[in-house]
């Protein structure tokens, strides 16, 4: 029964991993172009100026790169070959690779990058296919049945800039995008026009790309937001380890390059000569994105945050044993700079009870893990979600876990946003923001869902995606929170580019709260059951402290059914 409840899950949520090949539509492809009497063409299209492509049947970003294919003219084509290769292309649609309207369609496969499309003209009854690909960004444009090369790159107008320029025009979109877009622009405790004016010469005197990016990330982050940051231009490297602060001490956390002689566990005393809270407060503080004191901690001293440096930097660390390690950044060790693994890890401590540690709620592939992890879930008696040191992703994919462990209807975040109306300004009025949510989501129908306890697990590293399930698990009631509270920051960001090519920011343009209403931007999501690790704990025990409260707790409850 189990096996055919993920079986249905797969049918009914999940988009086939078949999909992605898009075997029939290549299929279909290859057979008509070996029909007598088609023309082919080769075809070259780049750019994103909408007037020179009569807009676009589907388009990326600058369409940068060129999009390069072969597009199939059939001059009188059978009813029987149309009608089968509309209903081909239908299937894929309805499984989110694309859109269609009347008579054209288009699909388009991120994981190579591939665009199908086919248009048919009832009056001469002609049908076009198209088959392209990218290295760059696609560019399909809404002409694509006449033009088989369209170079359609946008006009730079910064061309002729200078670099002072191009600074300055960084600065002022900063300045004016959170003018416009940060949803908590009256929380600020800052003067924004004064530290605006105040950063001209400071960007001005930046020599270096990196040092402009610098400038501008500093400015973002004193709108003490987690969602509202400069990034961009990078180029600084990781060390060969990471950090965690426990007790306001900072440790060695993972090493990624055993000639360092350092050992996990190992107290950071100093780093160039600074204490080490000194030079996480000069070097490194000034420039998160922050609205709570616990996600700047774990922004600073969790992972790889604390000694990001210039490639060739000579890096001194004193250890508090007394050992003294230097290191040269970018010399040491594997590429840190991204490390990949799964979305889940499932394990079960005791017979009774399972952990599914969620690592992110990114990826597209996000459904099916969890699908191939739901009968194990589903047979276990009690069960610890762990969110801790997850940065967030697609909410989506939280309320798809939450439809599957909730039997009641699920109340959603209430959110915000600014509106903006010239009229009303020009009258001395404020518009009212727009707010949405408050709905509930209903749990799936049609397949067995998960009934036993739940305890989630939460720290300083859960944020935005991860905070927004948390706040609905708690909304529905569904179960205890124990650990730490989380990062404190959500919402929905406007992306702008500062600098063209260079640096952009997101600016949190979303405000949203708990079902209930309860504030957790600015303040965390506050456990039920508040347990701080210690040193022991993280390195010296097979168990941390949080896991082995839920275990406790779940057991408690475990019992009591049994009793009854």
């Amino acid at each position: 029964m189990k096996r055919i409840a993920i079986l249905i899950i797969s049918i009914l949520f999940l988009a086939p991993i078949r999909s992605i090949a898009a075997d029939d539509i290549e299929a279909v492809f290859s057979k008509i172009r070996q029909t007598d009497g088609v023309t082919t063409d080769s075809v070259h299209y780049t750019g994103s100026d909408r007037s020179k492509a009569n807009g676009f049947r589907m388009q990326r970003g600058s369409g940068n790169g060129w999009t390069k294919g072969e597009r199939i003219t059939v001059h009188s084509v059978k009813p029987k070959t149309l009608k089968h290769i509309m209903s081909t292309f239908k299937g894929y649609i309805d499984k989110g690779h694309g859109y269609s309207n009347n008579n054209w369609a288009c699909l388009f496969f991120e994981p190579t990058k591939t665009f199908f499309g086919y248009e048919y003209s009832p009056e001469n009854n002609t049908l076009w296919l198209l088959k392209a690909s990218t290295d760059g960004e696609i560019c399909i444009p809404g002409n694509w049945t006449e033009k088989t090369y369209l170079d359609a790159t946008m006009h730079d107008p910064f061309a002729g800039a200078t670099e002072d320029q191009l600074k300055l025009l960084g600065l002022s979109r900063l300045w004016e995008g959170v003018n416009r877009w940060f949803v908590f622009r009256d929380r600020m405790t800052v003067d924004w026009d004064s530290l605006y004016v105040a950063a001209m010469p400071e960007m001005l005197a930046a020599k270096t790309r990196q040092e402009w990016t610098d400038v501008l990330r500093r400015m973002a982050a004193n709108a003490h937001d987690g969602h509202t940051m400069v990034y961009g231009h990078n180029d600084l490297r990781h060390a060969p380890f990471t950090t965690i602060m426990i007790d306001s001490c900072v440790y060695i956390k993972d090493i990624y390059d055993d000639k360092l002689g350092i050992a996990i566990g190992d107290r950071i005393e100093s780093i160039d000569n600074q204490p080490v809270i000194e030079y996480a407060d000069k070097n490194v503080v000034p420039y998160i994105a922050s609205s709570t004191p616990q996600w700047t901690i774990h922004k600073a001293y969790d992972g790889f945050g604390l000694l990001n440096r210039l490639p060739d930097d000579t890096v001194r660390i004193k250890l508090g044993n007394g050992k003294t390690v230097e290191y040269v950044s970018g010399h040491y060790g594997k590429n840190t700079q991204t490390f990949g693994g799964r979305i889940f890890k499932f394990s079960k401590p005791t017979e009774d009870i399972a952990i599914l540690k969620i690592n992110s709620f990114m990826g597209s592939d996000f459904k099916r893990q969890f699908s191939e992890l739901y009968d194990s879930i589903y047979e276990s008696k009690a069960l610890i979600i762990d969110v801790r040191n997850n940065g967030g992703g697609n909410s989506g994919n939280g309320d798809f876990i939450l439809r599957l462990i909730c039997s009641d209807s699920i109340p959603t975040a209430r959110w915000e946003s600014p509106t903006t109306v010239p009229a009303l300004k020009s009258w001395g009025k404020t518009a009212e923001p727009y707010r949405g949510g408050g709905e509930k989501m209903s749990p799936y129908q049609g397949v067995p869902l998960y009934s036993g306890p739940v305890a989630i697990l939460t720290d300083r590293g859960t944020f935005s995606a991860a905070e927004d399930f948390v706040s609905l698990f708690r909304g529905v009631g569904r179960g205890i929170v124990i650990g730490t509270p989380t990062g404190g920051s959500t919402g929905n960001g406007v992306v702008i580019e500062l600098i063209p090519n260079h640096t952009w920011a997101n600016i949190c343009s979303k405000h949203d709260t708990a079902p209930d209403g309860t504030e957790f931007v600015g303040i965390g999501i506050i456990p039920d059951i508040t347990v701080n690790e210690t040193w022991e704990s993280i390195f010296n025990s097979e168990t941390d402290i949080a896991t082995s409260k839920a275990i406790e707790y779940l057991n408690g409850i475990i019992n009591t059914m049994t009793e009854e």
